[in-house]
Parts: structure tokens; C-alpha cells; sequence
């Protein structure tokens, strides 16, 4: 381990004490590295320790508790309220494809990927639902991440005008496409969305439209709704 700064000469687990991994840790801290850059950087250190003592019991030292300084509390940054009402007009206007998106992830809370990939099936009018589920071209993120939610009547009104309008639907039921005809994959949507708020900022002279990315949206439903 000749990362540990003057412990360069530690070259075998048996040879390592608590205290130089305590003494990295705050070198990394000290050198300005965010809380998940050290806690990152420490678990492999931590992860093959805990290994060596169970196997080898008899010669390493068990590890003792490596405390990080307290997490610093985040605050998430998103549009306001007034601002999402101007960029989903201008989006109705402007850009009609990501409206309907737009309004899923602001008013209703989807991720931006779930807004993506949703299918006409996912969609209950009578009952004023969205379903995120498995498409076969997109996942949700975690077992919560499947889910049956109310949406509100701006967002209703968005899918219908998406289902009235769209030519071409794929085979699957995706009710959003690319310019080609594709089904969105992550990256492309991600720069779809860049150049779009660029493009809302300076026609609404609101700077802020394209300093918070596009998956904030649905930190502004979060906002709206506590």
C-alpha cells in the first residue's frame, strides 16, 4: 500500500494499523475531496481488510470503525414554480414533442428516462393513471420505481394531444420517438433536453432554464408538492 504518504514502507495486511488508514482518510479529507470521493477512495481499502481478517484472522489486525466528517447537506436545486409554468407553455409551443414529457416529470414526478419510455398501455385516461414499468427498452431504477400514479389534468391533457398527434407509433407502444423514428435512449435525450432549455433561456430571457438540467424537473414536482 504505498499510498499512505511516510506508511509507503506497509506492503503486506499483516503490517497495516487502524490508525494509518484513519490518518489517509483525513489526508483525503484535508486535501479537499468531496465526502463521496473519500468514501469512495476508502472502500476498497476497507472491503479487502475486512476479507483479510476473515480469512487470516491470526495475522491481520481486525479494523476499527473509520468515521468520515458529517455528509454535507445537499440542496437540491430546481426550477420554481413560476418557471416551470413558463417553460411548459414555451415547450407546447416550441418544442410539442418534449411538452408531454415535460409535464410528466414537473407534474407528475417521472423520472426523465420513465417519461421517455412511456407506452400508450401504460396509460389509463378513465382512471387518470401512468404505470412505470419494465418496457423491454427501459428498466425502472429500483423495485420502488415501479408504480401506478394519478396525474393531474394538465398532464392527462399532454398525453392525449401526444396519442391525437402521433403518426407513427412503434410496435411496442412507445408514445415518445426521435426525429427518426427512434425509440430515446439516455444520451441522446439528455442532449435533446440541453439544447432545448438553451434554446427556452434565451427566448424567455430566464438564464436559470438552462443551468438546471432537465432530470430536475422532477425536483420541482418534489418542491411543489411538500
Amino acid at each position: 500500500m504505498d499510498y499512505c504518504g511516510k506508511w509507503a514502507s506497509v506492503v503486506t495486511w499483516d503490517q497495516l494499523l487502524p490508525a494509518m488508514v484513519k490518518t489517509y482518510m483525513l489526508e483525503l479529507e484535508q486535501s479537499g475531496k468531496t465526502f463521496d470521493t473519500v468514501r469512495l477512495d476508502l472502500a476498497p481499502v476497507k472491503l479487502t481488510w475486512r476479507y483479510m481478517v476473515e480469512n487470516y484472522p491470526e495475522q491481520v489486525r481486525p479494523p476499527t470503525r473509520i468515521k468520515l466528517k458529517a455528509h454535507p447537506k445537499r440542496e437540491i436545486e430546481c426550477l420554481k414554480p413560476f418557471e416551470v409554468v413558463a417553460l411548459l407553455d414555451w415547450l407546447r409551443e416550441k418544442a410539442p414533442d418534449l411538452w408531454p414529457m415535460a409535464c410528466l416529470q414537473a407534474l407528475a414526478g417521472l423520472r426523465m428516462t420513465e417519461a421517455a419510455a412511456l407506452r400508450v398501455q401504460d396509460v389509463d385516461f378513465q382512471s387518470q393513471t401512468v404505470e412505470v414499468a419494465d418496457t423491454g427498452h427501459h428498466r425502472p431504477k429500483n423495485r420502488n420505481s415501479y408504480r401506478t400514479i394519478p396525474v393531474c389534468r394538465d398532464v392527462a391533457q399532454a398525453l392525449k394531444v401526444a396519442v391525437a398527434d402521433q403518426r407513427v407509433r412503434p410496435a411496442t407502444g412507445e408514445l415518445f420517438t426521435n426525429r427518426l423514428g427512434n425509440l430515446w435512449v439516455k444520451s441522446a435525450i439528455n442532449h435533446r433536453w440541453t439544447q432545448t432549455l438553451r434554446r427556452a433561456a434565451r427566448e424567455l430571457n430566464c438564464p436559470r432554464l438552462a443551468q438546471v438540467q432537465a432530470h430536475r424537473l422532477r425536483a420541482a414536482f418534489a418542491t411543489m408538492a411538500d
